[in-house]
């Protein structure tokens, strides 16, 4: 079930998780993206705990021009029938991905300074809210006809708050984009990563046309291989970062190997100087050696895009772990209450917003009235007046008898013994209409 605000137009795509579909937002009158994740309860643990992360960071990172919008979590009918889940986020029209195997021209020189700076200022915020992506490549570069660049898909996502790296570390980031010490299975892992990972993308985009990626490897014995032999083998054996298991490999196979580092200027000939110096310092073998994000932004080659002031950060840090021995039941309770906590939230927003417009319009009347002193009605017929006003701004204006503190109590929702919803006659949220089940669930 859909709230009637939402009118599904057609299918972008699908996968094993469910499907996603564009649906146009009669409430702001925008076109908006609808993730459905099916029957998500029926799934293994560790992809239940990926969703709710991934709706947790995107709560909080929810308010940067680099992040894809969480614009809306619909709200199951009860706990009971809860079993999927609805995503709605802002509609982009292609990745990155798709642009750079689409574009026969090489890019300008200002495009490939745009992109990078783009998803830097992006990784940024994330990385300043204390969250490590991990699986940043082209398909999670979000763009649209305006060419509004936007990160996405927080799944594999983690919070390094307390200088902590949770295990699970060999499952994360594709495999053409890992850092070497994500293939050697390093339990340390950091912001680093990401940056090794915008370097491999930033590669792509100084490639010519017909662009590849520029470390494919087959395997990931193949993968280490092939970085080693693009970015030379270190001579310091401590520049290595990996687990006893990924060391012993490295120096089993590797000990009388040495690769020079490529010639980055020839691998790029036509890129200007200053990139490929930018690059060589994203794509060092020792993650302490890589250049940082700040680091990358204030680089020469960003000069005539870098502005501190407009690179925000995030101004709290996220830091959320799962209790070690969570029940699929539990897991699925705290979904449900991270979408309750989600409408509570928006409607104190709304609600503020009221206010403020009540407020305004007070301030307008008082005003006017002082004005028109001479024709200062009496004190009953001004507050009739100024409650036939607010009733046109608000669906719950106040009649006689009540007040604005009774208008702006957070009545809010929460969820009782059964699980319900109560949504204080909230609008929109109680008005569902029967979703296309045969089209939705067939995308």
């Amino acid at each position: 079930m859909l709230p009637t605000r939402y009118q599904l137009i057609e299918p972008i795509g699908q996968g094993g998780f469910g499907c996603v579909a564009s649906a146009y937002d009669h409430a702001t009158g925008e076109k908006v993206a609808i993730k459905k994740i099916v029957n998500l309860f029926e799934r293994e643990k560790h992809f239940q705990k990926k969703i709710l992360r991934e709706l947790k960071i995107l709560r909080h990172l929810r308010d940067h021009d680099n992040i894809v919008c969480l614009r809306d979590l619909i709200l199951p009918p009860c706990f009971e029938l809860f079993k999927d889940v609805y995503i709605v986020t802002n509609l982009m029209d292609f990745d990155l991905n798709r642009l750079m195997r689409n574009n026969n021209q090489p890019f300008t020189e200002q495009s490939i300074q745009y992109f990078l700076h783009q998803i830097l200022r992006g990784l940024k915020y994330i990385h300043s809210a204390e969250i490590i992506h991990r699986d940043l490549k082209p398909e999670n570069i979000l763009l649209n006809q305006d060419i509004d660049v936007m990160i996405c898909d927080f799944g594999l996502s983690r919070s390094v708050a307390h200088g902590e790296y949770p295990d699970e570390s060999k499952y994360v980031v594709t495999r053409w984009y890992r850092a070497p010490e994500v293939i050697l299975f390093w339990d340390q892992l950091n912001k680093a990563i990401d940056v090794w990972s915008v370097g491999c993308i930033f590669a792509e985009l100084l490639c010519r046309p017909p662009r590849q990626v520029f470390l494919r490897g087959s395997n990931f014995k193949d993968q280490l291989d092939l970085i080693l032999r693009k970015c030379g083998t270190p001579s310091d054996a401590s520049e290595l970062k990996g687990s006893s298991a990924g060391l012993k490999y490295y120096f089993d196979h590797y000990a009388n190997v040495y690769y020079p580092r490529m010639n980055f200027r020839e691998l790029f000939p036509d890129a200007n100087p200053l990139a490929v110096d930018l690059l060589e310092r994203m794509l060092q073998i020792d993650p302490d050696k890589r250049i940082t994000v700040d680091g990358a932004l204030a680089h020469p080659y960003l000069e005539d895009m870098h502005d501190e002031a407009d690179e925000i950060l995030c101004p709290d840090v996220f830091s959320y772990s799962f209790p070690a021995q969570a029940s699929m039941e539990e897991i699925r309770q705290m979904m449900y209450d991270e979408i309750v906590s989600w409408h509570n939230e928006q409607r104190m927003i709304e609600m503020d917003e009221r206010k403020k417009l009540v407020e305004q319009m007070l301030i307008s009347l008082n005003n006017n009235s002082n004005s028109n002193a001479a024709n200062v009605p009496a004190h009953g017929e001004m507050l009739h007046d100024h409650t036939m006003n607010i009733s046109g701004l608000i669906p719950h204006a106040p009649t006689s008898g009540s007040s604005l503190k009774q208008l702006f109590s957070p009545g809010g929702i929460s969820s009782n013994g059964s699980g319900m919803s109560e949504f204080d006659n909230s609008p929109n949220f109680n008005e569902t209409t029967s979703l296309d089940q045969d089209d939705f669930m067939n995308l």
